[in-house]
């Protein structure tokens, strides 16, 4: 019994530790002002891979139409991974208003979102990759924000924020949890120890891409795929306030909220082991 009581509060000292930790590195970081990017001559590929997506493709077409980034500075290439319903014939229902859009197909033998958007890369001009996924929808100055953000810093790789939309309570909660796994893993990224990214908003130079020689290893599935890319780096630049694609808590209420609820869940393991014994 006293062991038990031992390894609760010792596994509640580590999390409260890890999360003060985290709090810490949220807190130091700056918001990122939006500079000027007249000049620019970086090209931007922004890959996206869709399959049986019939009802999002169109919004999130619409939103990549509305940036506020001249289309002459990047390209959207969409891959096509087998869709078995209307993708395909909607995507390409926008080539006449994006001029800059490219939809393709994922080669026969190939399946999967990491081939898919390894495919698009492949083809891609641009030498600034951007990924995303084909439920989002993107506020306008989301591209414009990016550049400025990689003219200013320089990063290799760039770990940017996605926020989950609700419609009631429950996904309210659910939305407020993926939020503090998001701020979690920014502040990790801060403290140089990258624990995770996103997929739907993360951009990264072209050539570094191509440096890992395993990153196309079949033993990755599409996630593990990207939390490999990313712990690659030693040095990994993060920006989580892109033109207030995020709302900035401080201190950071959902790890506050995160925490709370894991203190309730050992709580409660704590009072049910004493009613065992």
């Amino acid at each position: 019994m006293t062991y038990i009581y031992i390894a609760i509060i010792l596994l509640l000292a580590i999390y409260v530790t890890l999360i003060s930790c985290f709090i810490l590195s949220w807190s130091k970081m700056e918001e990122f002002k939006e500079q000027g990017i007249s000049e620019c001559t970086i090209y931007m590929s922004v890959i996206i891979a869709i399959k049986n997506e019939e009802n999002n493709i169109t919004t999130l077409l619409n939103s990549l139409k509305n940036q506020t980034l001249q289309s002459c500075r990047y390209e959207i290439i969409l891959v096509n991974d087998h869709s078995t319903d209307n993708s395909l014939i909607i995507a390409q229902s926008f080539l006449d208003d994006l001029s800059n859009l490219h939809v393709i197909n994922l080669k026969n033998g190939e399946k999967g979102k990491k081939a898919a958007i390894a495919y698009g890369i492949s083809k891609a001009k641009g030498n600034l990759i951007v990924t995303t996924d084909a439920d989002c929808i993107h506020n306008k100055k989301w591209l414009s924000g990016i550049l400025s953000f990689y003219l200013s810093e320089k990063p290799k790789l760039i770990v940017a924020p996605v926020l989950m939309s609700h419609t009631n309570k429950f996904e309210e909660m659910q939305s407020l949890d993926f939020f503090s796994l998001m701020i979690s893993g920014a502040a990790a990224i801060g403290l140089k120890s990258p624990i995770m990214c996103n997929g739907a908003n993360l951009i990264f130079e072209k050539q570094v891409y191509y440096e890992f020689n395993d990153i196309h290893n079949s033993k990755y599935i599409s996630g593990d795929f990207l939390c490999s890319f990313v712990n690659k780096f030693e040095n990994v630049c993060e920006n989580m306030s892109i033109i207030a694609l995020a709302p900035r808590y401080d201190p950071p209420i959902p790890i506050a909220v995160n925490t709370s609820l894991w203190f309730l869940t050992l709580s409660a393991v704590f009072i049910i082991s004493s009613i065992s014994f």
